[in-house]
């Protein structure tokens, strides 16, 4: 059987989805599907994990590192942390042109860095240059580091609703992921 144009436009939204659904492959016939599953509860265990772990770490390093310390390799791990932020904003640039659907993992990454290189830039300055760092903050790295995590946020919306999985007006956050 073959629908039309016309017949699919007819279509509700539900009897769309309804559709795509049962048109899907199946999930089995794509990936291991136990891999996947034990690869999922690894990653909740993980993180977790990772949540309980750190509170105390948290607590044990606030009470025991000193106020001030002198890092031997200053300039490398400054040098090193821009030039993997020099490298995920060019694989961004690059993928975005490209029009791959990867560009929303490096972009969110790319948004990631830019509120950590914030945040080190506005904690490791001195007196002298803390309000430059501020500046810089607020101006260039956190709107820029919003944009390039927000861009993702939007074109996960736009792939479920293009796909009929979603409604347009439901959030991202409430999105399922279907196995």
């Amino acid at each position: 059987m073959t629908l039309s144009d016309a017949e699919i436009a007819a279509m509700t939204e539900n009897e769309r989805r309804e559709l795509i659904q049962r048109l899907m492959q199946p999930t089995d016939k794509l990936i291991n599907v136990q891999r996947m599953t034990w690869v999922l509860r690894l990653r909740l265990t993980m993180m977790i994990g990772g949540c309980i772990v750190m509170l105390p770490w948290m607590v044990y390093l606030r009470l025991t590192l000193p106020g001030q310390y002198t890092a031997p390799d200053w300039q490398l791990t400054w040098l090193g942390f821009d030039c993997i932020l020099v490298m995920l904003m060019a694989l961004t640039a690059i993928l975005g042109l490209l029009h791959r659907m990867a560009v929303m993992l490096t972009s969110f990454a790319t948004g990631v860095l830019m509120l950590c290189d914030a945040w080190f830039d506005i904690t490791t300055s001195n007196g002298h240059n803390r309000p430059s760092a501020l500046l810089l903050a607020t101006l260039i790295e956190i709107p820029v580091a919003a944009i390039l995590i927000s861009i993702t946020f939007m074109k996960m919306h736009v792939i479920a609703a293009r796909q009929w999985l979603t409604k347009s007006h439901i959030r991202v956050w409430r999105l399922r992921i279907h196995h």
